[in-house]
């Protein structure tokens, strides 16, 4: 190996640092979540990729069919690529995966609180019913519903009456513990809370490492999120039938008066293809039809790149 080689590759293993879990109450263990490589410009294993991503994102805002994109892709090795990755977005229904870890990580010491009853109320369903763009829930006001159920209507359907009552038994220890762990803002530290591609793929990796819920509920995690019923984003991108663990966030953007001027469309999750690969798109723009189709879009190209 020549000088300027060994060179190279000091300063690609000086970029690899290590993501632990923030918890001080243990003084003996300094537990590992992920491992962040420098982006795959540094490998090459994806520079067509990045080129291809690069000219797709320009064309669709030339276009004006979205004001702001931001992709984050990753491979099986490590390797990841990112358009305005660091960008940060509102994340909406994104959020729903933390509850769902919360609730799962306190199942791993008492398995008994999925079967915990919770009844959904008139004052939870006020927390989220506060404008004509809040879709209602499919729960029936004063009916109890198993905790184990409302995680499933939560993640599967997107469902924010079940959110909601989720939240409503929840302290906001048990939520800001998770943001704290991974070393990210905790959504009420601000008035606006924004998160990047890059930061909110994290939630899934843990998951599919297995390195912050155990196995079994890691494992439960991604069925669920394998079951989701929205189709319009990284899905339709796909070819029919592809596995694909995600979750998908909208958020209608007001003016001062309440009118939508605005709207963000996300999709983020592992697609279980022959080249497995994590995706994350963020988009902001003025039609969610447009967004979808951006989505869609850079997902087939990225599949198209990774079965290459």
């Amino acid at each position: 190996m020549s000088k300027n080689d060994k060179k190279n590759q000091q300063e690609v293993l000086s970029q690899i640092h290590s993501i632990r879990e923030k918890d001080n109450n243990y003084s003996f263990i300094n537990p590992l979540l992920a491992y962040d490589l420098p982006e795959s410009k540094d490998f090459w294993e994806y520079i067509d990729l990045k080129q291809k991503l690069d000219i797709l994102v320009n064309s669709k805002k030339n276009q004006h069919l979205a004001d702001d994109i931001s992709v984050y892709f990753r491979g099986t090795q490590g390797h990841w690529v990112g358009i305005n990755d660091s960008e940060k977005f509102y994340p909406a229904s994104l959020l729903k995966v933390v509850i769902m870890i919360a609730y799962y990580q306190q199942a791993q010491k008492d398995p008994s609180i999925l079967n915990k009853m919770l009844t959904y109320t008139d004052s939870i369903q006020k927390q989220f019913l506060t404008s004509e763009y809040d879709a209602p829930s499919s729960l029936k006001l004063n009916q109890g519903y198993k905790v184990d159920d409302l995680i499933h209507e939560m993640i599967v359907n997107s469902d924010n009456g079940a959110t909601f009552t989720l939240i409503d038994s929840l302290s906001s220890k048990d939520l800001d513990e998770i943001y704290t762990d991974f070393g990210l803002q905790r959504p009420g530290d601000s008035l606006y809370y924004g998160i990047s591609a890059k930061d909110y793929s994290l939630f899934f990796r843990i998951l599919y490492n297995a390195t912050y819920l155990n196995r079994q509920y890691s494992n439960e995690a991604l069925s669920l999120l394998s079951q989701a019923s929205y189709k319009n984003g990284l899905v339709a991108g796909l070819p029919q039938g592809t596995r694909v663990a995600h979750k998908f966030g909208e958020y209608v953007i007001p003016d001062s008066n309440g009118f939508q001027i605005g709207v963000e469309l996300h999709d983020c999750g592992y697609v279980y293809a022959k080249k497995m690969f994590l995706l994350c798109v963020m988009t902001r723009g003025e039609k969610l039809e447009d967004l979808e189709k951006t989505i869609k879009d850079i997902t087939n190209l990225v599949y198209s790149e990774a079965e290459k």
